[in-house]
């Protein structure tokens, strides 16, 4: 069957893209590769195919806009990060505020902790009970929404890595070796025998996880451009 013009435009396209997926899985997954430069390449594609889904230029809401429609992981990307929500309340002096994000669990008990036990916004504020706390809370929505994960991608690692070179899973990832999902870690800077030390939790978001939902948002942005008959050419000029 002959393609029609916008067809072979959206073939050619997406192609050329499956073509640089390829090229990331293969070398920028590994040590092979500097992930830094993998974590470049997959930041730039999410955000140019941010671009052609909303037009508009570059910015962190078109970015967790297109993320969140697209990848099909949105119950993990809203989690907010609750513990650097709560060290970033305690070093602005809002003890009483990282109190309660604290109380939903947040303490050190133990080297790891998963992604599942971050919660999402909405679920955080059935967590407050007190109507002043709860207020605040809504008042600073998106300060709050500041911390999940898809605004971290978007902060600490698409905007390092594309502007300073660097990206800032807090070394966690590579002190406890590749993970698939977000994961935080605790360890000890100048651990010594027979002392017990606390410290603060570090995050990281693997590589491999962004790899999985560049993947996902590529995919599934193609089904909505040929669902919708949509030409790329006419999406790239807007």
């Amino acid at each position: 069957m002959t393609l029609s013009d916008a067809e072979q435009a959206n073939k050619f396209f997406f192609d050329y893209f499956r073509a640089r997926l390829e090229f990331i899985q293969e070398n920028g997954l590994n040590e092979n590769m500097n992930q830094i430069e993998g974590l470049i390449l997959m930041s730039c594609y999410l955000d140019s195919l941010a671009g052609y889904r909303y037009g508009e230029k570059s910015s962190g809401k078109r970015f967790r806009d297109f993320v969140l429609e697209f990848s099909g992981q949105r119950e993990i990307w809203t989690r907010v990060a609750l513990p650097l929500l709560e060290y970033r309340l305690q070093a602005e002096g809002k003890d009483s505020m990282a109190s309660v994000v604290r109380s939903m669990g947040t303490e050190v008990e133990s080297r790891m902790r998963t992604y599942e036990e971050d919660l999402r916004y909405g679920d955080m504020l059935e967590k407050i009970y007190d109507s002043n706390e709860r207020q605040w809370f809504e008042r600073e929505a998106k300060s709050v929404k500041g911390y999940e994960y898809v605004s971290i991608l978007w902060e600490r690692y698409r905007c390092k890595s594309v502007h300073e070179a660097s990206s800032d899973p807090d070394r966690a990832e590579s002190l406890h070796g590749e993970k698939n999902m977000p994961f935080y870690a605790q360890y000890l800077d100048e651990p010594k025998p027979g002392l017990i030390l606390s410290s603060e939790w570090h995050f990281c978001i693997p590589n491999v996880f962004i790899y999985s939902t560049l993947t996902n948002c590529m995919s599934n942005f193609e089904s909505y451009v040929k669902s919708n008959g949509l030409d790329i050419r006419q999406l790239a000029r807007q």
